[in-house]
Parts: C-alpha cells; structure tokens; sequence
C-alpha cells in the first residue's frame, strides 16, 4: 500500500516551489476567466475580506476628508499587501507630481502589486521588506523592533498604515511609528488603525459584544493567540498616543472608533488615528530642532 507523503517530509525549499508553482497555476486560471486584472484572487494570501475594491474607496475617502490627502503628495504605506489601498490612490494622485511607494513583508504580495499595478503607474513602487512576522514572512533576517525603514528622512508627505499594527507587538510598533515620523516631513500626516483597548472597548470585551476575543492580556497589549502572537494584537490607546508623542507626532482629535469591539458608533471596522508630524521649531525626538 502506497502512504501518503506528509508534508512536513517535503524539504522547505521543495514546499515553497510546489506552493508557488501553484499559485501560478491558479493566476493563470484566473487570467482566462476573465476577471479584474488589479483585483488578487480571493485565495492568494493578504486578499482580505470584503470587497476589495469597495474598502479601497472607503479608505480613499479617509485619506482625504480626515488626513486632508493632496494629489500632489508623497505618499508611502506601510504593509502595502496587494495594493488594496494603492489601487485607489493610483486614480486619486497627479500622475506627474504625486508619488507612491509601498512595502510589505510578503514578497508574492509585492510581485503582484510591481505585476498589475507599476506598469500603468509609473510613480508607483513597491518594494519588498525582508522583516519577520509569525504570519506573514516567517523567514524573515530582520527583526520589526530595530528595522529601519529605506527611505530618506522627511521624504514623504502621507504615510498610510492600515491593519497593519494589528499584527505586531508592541517593541515592533514602537519602532515603525518612530520610523514613520523619522520618513514624514514636518507637518506631514499619517493615518493608522488599531484595535485600541480604552475604556469603553474594556467594556465592551468584558460584556461580550466584542466580535474579537482578545482574551490573553499582558500589561499594555493582548492577544487573540497566545501561541501566534500576530494572528491579532489589540493594544493600549494610552500607549500608542505615547509612542506618537515621543517621536514628534501629535494625535488629531477625534479618535475615529470602529466597530470590532461592537460599540454601537462607528466609522469603520478598526480604530482609525490620524497623527501629525509637528513643525520645524517643535520639539521632536526628545530634542529642539533649529
């Protein structure tokens, strides 16, 4: 009788190909139906739930009415996955005078974004970042509590991070919220979202209405999965405005909440913050710049 090969007998590098050469396959099913060419399939990693177009437009709209996005605006984003939010901006920037760049831990995600998204869009780059994460790039070299971002100081005007924090702990979010400041030119924007433990999403947990069970706490962060941190991190509002403070970065108010914990007002799903780079003369990094 013939036994079934298990996969953990297949040698790492012979997995990866035959999940590659697989997801090729499938990409190319999808080509011949017909569908979307900007559009991942639903069964390529970082697709995401929801319609992915109609959650690109949604976040357009806050980048412009709540961050007060330019056309003509340096933009990076932080955790770029398939270019879910890329796609938008890419009908949104001046062609000429906007510019984008976006990376990500996940290199097929940003083999598809250079494939789908840079040819029609030549102010669009995406560039892959060789970071660790339990979830997304396990074989990552560097680690997110000391990765520094490859950009020059003050070279963007926008930064976007969206259900990205959600995935890192708090040493990693430290350190990309002083990267991002670093990369944001004075009086720049960027626009985050959490899960954002205050109060009243305390409550909310405690009670049951909360469709996320962030059940494992510790101090100032919890988890939804004890054993893979990164499945789900909520983190502590007081913490986060904390963070912000001390690299130069003024939180606009109002907090926009979103629904995850099932409060009954809302704007999205996570919690969205908006921060500001403050200007030259503020103090910045613990120290007064001239």
């Amino acid at each position: 009788m013939i036994q079934p090969i298990k996969s953990e007998n297949i040698p790492a590098t012979l997995r990866t190909a035959l999940r590659e050469g697989g997801y090729f396959v499938l990409e190319a099913v999808a080509a011949l139906s017909g569908g979307d060419d900007f559009v991942p399939p639903s069964w390529l990693p970082l697709a995401g739930d929801g319609d992915f177009r109609a959650v690109g437009r949604e976040f357009l709209r806050y980048f412009v009415e709540i961050g007060g996005l330019s056309v003509e605006d340096q933009v990076l984003e932080v955790g770029c996955g398939l270019g879910r939010m890329a796609l938008p901006l890419a009908s949104y920037l001046d062609p000429a005078k906007g510019r984008y760049v976006g990376f990500d831990v996940d290199k097929r995600a940003i083999q598809w974004c250079r494939k789908r998204i840079t040819p029609k869009h030549n102010n669009f780059e995406f560039k892959h970042a060789d970071v660790f994460n339990a979830m997304y790039h396990r074989g990552g070299s560097n680690e997110g509590a000391a990765y520094c971002f490859p950009f020059r100081d003050e070279s963007f005007d926008f930064v976007i991070s969206t259900s990205v924090f959600t995935h890192m702990l708090p040493k990693e979010v430290g350190n990309y919220i002083a990267q991002i400041s670093r990369v944001m030119r004075p009086g720049g924007r960027c626009l985050m979202t959490f899960f954002l433990l205050n109060p009243e999403s305390l409550i909310f947990m405690n009670s049951g209405r909360s469709e996320l069970n962030f059940a494992y706490a510790y101090g100032r962060y919890r988890l939804l999965n004890s054993k893979i941190p990164e499945v789900g991190v909520a983190l502590d509002q007081e913490a986060v405005e904390s963070w912000c403070s001390a690299n130069g970065l003024t939180v606009m108010e109002p907090v926009r909440y979103g629904s995850w914990c099932g409060r009954p007002n809302y704007l999205s799903y996570q919690d969205i913050v908006l921060a500001s780079k403050r200007k030259v003369g503020s103090f910045v990094l613990g120290r007064r710049r001239a």
